[in-house]
């Protein structure tokens, strides 16, 4: 019996080892191109590998590493946050060459357009499966006609779209928003009576809760 549990434990600590050993690989294989790596998040993206958000050396990036992790491709070069992608798209904040907003970044391309000037996101934007949509929560645009144009609200849109749609009557402190399909939007609320969340759903064909 006593040999049977030494024989277990020797196994235990081989398997570990092995997998300890492919971490350190990979790791190793990426900081022996650039020191100083510190990833605020990891997705995985069709056909490039392991996308990098937020590496971190002297300059912000968003850089993409494919699946042996020998091979470092800067996608996108400056200040941004809250970048979020799906397929081969990722939407991000950033001030870029002066203007503010959300932005579009093609990963197959390695390009990044102005998707909506002036909004600042304050979430991970949420994709929809074929990466076609996207809801977030946001800041909009400065109006002198809104007297509500401080408070955060919750879109969507259509990335082939120039302007977002508005959920009315959604404010307050929002969480965890998501994609059920193209048609259905789910978010948490925060209630004030009993200062819980509460899970929620909206329809983007029937316009409704």
């Amino acid at each position: 019996m006593k040999k049977f549990v030494i024989l277990i434990i020797i196994l235990s600590l081989l398997l570990n080892g092995c997998k300890n050993k492919s971490n350190k690989d990979f790791n190793n294989d990426i900081e022996s191109q650039e020191k100083d790596i510190f990833t605020s998040s990891i997705d995985n993206v069709d056909n490039l590998g392991y996308i990098v958000y937020g590496r971190y050396g002297e300059e912000k990036e968003i850089c993409s590493v494919n699946s042996t992790g020998k091979r470092l491709i800067e996608l996108y070069q400056g200040d941004y946050n809250m970048a979020s992608g799906c397929g081969d798209k990722i939407v991000f904040y950033s001030k870029l060459e002066d203007e503010r907003g959300i932005y579009l970044l093609n990963v197959n391309e390695k390009k990044s357009s102005l998707l909506i000037d002036s909004f600042r996101l304050t979430q991970k934007p949420s994709f929809t499966k074929d990466s076609s949509m996207i809801a977030f929560y946001a800041y909009p645009k400065y109006s002198s006609e809104d007297h509500e144009q401080y408070n955060q609200r919750l879109y969507y849109m259509n990335i082939n779209d120039t302007e977002p749609t508005r959920i009315n009557n959604v404010v307050g402190d929002i969480k965890h928003i998501s994609f059920i399909d193209n048609e259905s939007i789910l978010y948490a609320k925060k209630a004030q009576e009993s200062g819980s969340f509460q899970i929620y759903h909206y329809s983007i064909k029937e316009k409704a809760y």
